[in-house]
């Protein structure tokens, strides 16, 4: 299996001391990997730290092989991302959003632009203006713009958040047909453990900087417990070894 994503000893510092320590993680080629934690435990730095937008403090990542130290570039044509609320302008039409984006990549046509519109399932709306979609629908146009440059990761950070159960049940059947159909690897961070646990192969947990734990989502099941049950296992294990420290 080719491997995607590979972060190794991945380190963050802040001046508050928070950031991230020591977090090694490899991803699969058309894997779902969910990452969960409370706020504040380091799942947005880890995913900025992946897609070059902090300095590491230590630690390596390769995207598809190519380093984000040594090529940048090159690494980051293999990878589309959505850090927080998608960068949209509302007085523009979806399709000139993206049109717009693809300014910032060298091989992208309109081709491809009505391609990835199609994959969202946004093709009808594309000559609307953005300031009259649904909060979902600005989703799904921010997941667009990061697949323009037809990566083979994305990185998504909270994508959930203010949808309701309509946008939810159709960003997770995009998801899974990305993965599927594309053999797109999609690495996400939520706190939404029900949805991962329905939608993710596997899931890790970050906590007080550190990722304490993975596991087959499939792994869960069969041991008759929900994600949730697992987290807090997980959690009470780990402040339970810190009380010995």
């Amino acid at each position: 299996m080719i491997e995607v994503l590979e972060a190794k000893h991945v380190t963050v510092r802040y001046k508050n001391k928070r950031g991230v320590h020591d977090i090694s993680l490899t991803l699969r080629q058309g894997e779902i990997f969910g990452l969960v934690g409370p706020n504040g435990a380091g799942k947005t730095t880890f995913l900025k730290a992946v897609c070059g937008l902090l300095r590491l403090g230590a630690g390596e990542v390769k995207i598809c092989g190519q380093s984000i130290h040594t090529n940048y570039e090159k690494a980051m044509l293999h990878m589309g991302c959505l850090i927080e609320s998608p960068a949209l302008y509302e007085e523009f039409t979806a399709h000139h959003n993206l049109l717009l984006h693809s300014r910032f990549y060298n091989h992208v046509d309109r081709e491809q632009i009505e391609a990835v519109l199609d994959q969202v399932g946004l093709s009808r709306s594309k000559s609307e203006k953005v300031k009259n979609f649904s909060q979902g629908m600005k989703q799904r146009l921010g997941i667009a713009s990061a697949l323009l440059s037809k990566p083979k990761l994305i990185l998504l950070d909270e994508p959930t958040n203010g949808l309701d159960v309509d946008g939810v049940i159709q960003f997770k059947e995009l998801i899974r047909s990305l993965s599927l159909d594309s053999q797109l690897t999609i690495l996400i961070s939520s706190h939404q453990m029900f949805e991962l646990e329905s939608l993710c192969h596997r899931v890790g947990i970050i906590y007080d900087g550190e990722l304490i734990g993975t596991n087959e989502t499939s792994d869960i099941t069969k041991m008759n417990q929900t994600l949730e049950q697992w987290y807090i296992e997980q959690i009470r294990n780990q402040r339970d070894d810190a009380a010995y420290v």
